[in-house]
């Protein structure tokens, strides 16, 4: 009789399952917003960009719960329409979660709302107070009215940036981007999905051995980049074993 066939096991990506060790507590790990569009596995190197700066007068607000500020348009598309967003009072609640919400028209009068956590709402109006996740605003036409394809970025942060680690744009790195994204900040802890919508996720930050055969590298990295990549962890206190 011949040996069984046993089926080959594969084992997926564990939720921080590439850590050798980390600093006593939560010194090593971070509260981040996630973003990229895409599914972003444990142990996935990070990157992370600035906020927006301030957008002007009128275009902010800050309550208990935290501070929201808002980017018309993308870098790529502006606006067709002029109209703005004004938050309402009180513009956010104490449970509102923290992230990015996207307001995005689909006709000159209609838009949907996605937000952290699977939040959002369909078919808002102009001119009518919109409530999401306990974030309340309206947006108002100007002169120019809205298309479709126009949209608005509310990132809404804690009051103090230390309340949700460290603050910024995480997604994951691009070895040949030039836009900062190229520069490494972190590691992921647990996988995320962020194809719909910006996840709040946890990051190894800082003060932590790793296993550097464990974590997601992008699937065209070169060794020299593999290196850069390397020295940046370390310089925050993040080895490669």
């Amino acid at each position: 009789m011949g040996a069984p066939t046993v089926p080959p096991l594969f084992e997926n990506w564990h939720d921080g399952g590439f850590l050798v060790s980390e600093a006593n507590g939560h010194r090593s790990r971070d509260g981040i917003v996630l973003t990229g569009g895409v599914y972003v596995m444990a142990g996935t190197i990070l990157s992370r960009l600035a906020l927006p700066p301030p957008p002007p007068p009128g275009s902010d607000a800050r309550g208990d719960a935290g501070a929201a500020s808002v980017v018309a348009g993308t870098p790529e598309r502006e606006n067709t329409g002029d109209g703005v967003l004004r938050f309402t009072d009180p513009p956010c609640a104490s449970s509102s979660p923290y992230g990015r919400y996207v307001c995005t028209f689909t006709s000159r009068n209609t838009f949907d709302v996605s937000g952290p956590d699977e939040l959002g709402a369909t078919a808002q109006q102009t001119g009518a107070p919109v409530v999401v996740g306990g974030l309340s605003f309206v947006i108002e036409q100007g002169a120019k009215r809205f298309a479709a394809g126009d949209t608005f970025a509310i990132t809404f942060n804690a009051a103090d940036p230390f309340d949700i680690g460290t603050p910024g744009i995480w997604m994951p790195w691009n070895p040949v981007a030039t836009d900062g994204s190229e520069v490494v900040a972190g590691l992921l802890f647990g996988s995320r999905d962020t194809t719909r919508m910006d996840r709040a996720a946890v990051a190894i930050v800082r003060d932590a051995e790793v296993n550097a055969s464990e974590l997601a590298w992008p699937s065209d990295v070169t060794p020299y980049q593999m290196q850069i990549a390397g020295d940046q962890l370390r310089a925050a206190g993040i080895l490669l074993r």
